[in-house]
C-alpha cells in the first residue's frame, strides 16, 4: 500500500481518530454522494473535479463500485444502480422496503410508461428511496437520495399533509419560510390550506411551472399515515390537458394498500 502524501497524511493527524479513519472508504462515500446527487450520469473528470480527487483515486472507487454492484456504466458516464437501496435502511423501516418499492416502481414504470418513484420526509427535504423512469419518458428522474422541496412536489405535500395538525404546524413553522418558493404557496397560510386540502383527499396532483405534473398517494406504516409517498411524474402535452384521475388514482391507492400490507 502506497503512502499518503504530505496534505492528506496531515489532514489524517488532526482527526480525533488518527491512523484509524479510512481514506478509501471516505472517498468510496463521497463518490457514492456525488452520483446520487446529480439528476444524470457522471463522467469520471466530473466525479474527480466535484470531489477535488485525482482521477486515479476516483476511477479505483468507482471501478470498485461497479465490481461490487453498486454502480454501474452507462453510454454518458457513472450512475448509482438500484443495490445501492440496501443501504438505505436508515430512511426505511428495514431494508427489505427499498428492495419492495423499487419492484412496485419497475412494475408501475412498465405498466403506466411513465416516471415512478417513492419517497420519505427527511428533515426540511423529501428523500427518493425508489425510482423507475418510463418507457421513452424523457422526464427527469429523482436518483436515490436525491432530496426535493417538501412543497413543491405531490411527494412532499402527501407526506407533510399526512402529520397530524400539531407537528404538521410546527414543520410549516421550522421549514415554510425556506423551503417555499412557487408563487402560489408562497406564504405560510396558503401552504397550510393546500396541506389540510391534500390530508383531507387523500391524494395530492401537482402541476409544477414548467407544466410537469405529479400524482401521489400516502404508504402508511405503523402509526405513520404518510410513512412513504408513491408518485406518478409525468408530462402534459399542452395546457389543454386534464389529468385522468379516474384511471391512475385507484392504481396508486390499491398499490399503496398492498405496500402497506407488505411493511407489516
Amino acid at each position: 500500500m502506497g503512502r499518503l502524501g504530505d496534505k492528506a497524511a496531515q489532514a489524517r493527524a488532526a482527526r480525533p481518530v488518527g491512523k484509524d479513519f479510512s481514506e478509501g472508504l471516505s472517498r468510496g462515500l463521497s463518490v457514492i454522494r456525488a452520483l446520487g446527487s446529480s439528476p444524470s450520469a457522471l463522467t469520471l473528470s466530473e466525479v474527480a473535479r466535484r470531489l477535488a480527487l485525482p482521477r486515479a483515486t476516483t476511477r479505483r472507487a468507482i471501478i470498485t463500485l461497479i465490481y461490487l454492484g453498486y454502480a454501474e456504466a452507462t453510454d454518458e458516464g457513472y450512475r448509482l444502480s438500484p443495490k445501492v437501496l440496501h443501504l438505505s435502511g436508515m430512511f426505511v423501516p428495514f431494508p427489505v422496503s427499498a428492495l419492495v418499492f423499487q419492484a412496485v416502481c419497475d412494475r408501475l414504470a412498465e405498466e403506466s410508461r411513465t416516471t415512478v418513484y417513492v419517497a420519505t420526509l427527511e428533515g426540511d427535504s423529501v428523500v427518493s428511496i425508489a425510482a423507475k423512469q418510463g418507457p421513452g419518458d424523457k422526464l427527469y428522474v429523482p436518483p436515490i437520495g436525491a432530496r426535493l422541496s417538501p412543497f413543491e412536489t405531490a411527494a412532499g405535500q402527501v407526506l407533510c399533509g399526512g402529520l397530524s395538525k400539531t407537528a404538521r404546524a410546527q414543520y410549516l413553522h421550522q421549514y415554510a419560510p425556506t423551503a417555499a418558493r412557487s408563487a402560489t404557496l408562497s406564504s405560510e397560510g396558503r401552504l397550510r390550506q393546500r396541506l389540510n386540502e391534500v390530508a383531507a383527499s387523500g391524494y395530492a396532483l401537482w402541476v409544477e411551472e414548467d407544466g410537469r405534473m405529479e400524482l401521489a398517494v400516502p404508504i402508511s406504516h405503523g402509526s405513520q399515515t404518510a410513512a412513504f409517498a408513491l408518485v406518478l411524474r409525468f408530462a402534459a402535452p399542452d395546457a389543454s390537458f386534464e389529468f385522468p384521475l379516474e384511471s391512475h388514482l385507484p392504481v396508486l391507492l390499491r398499490e399503496a394498500a398492498v405496500l402497506c400490507c407488505q411493511l407489516e
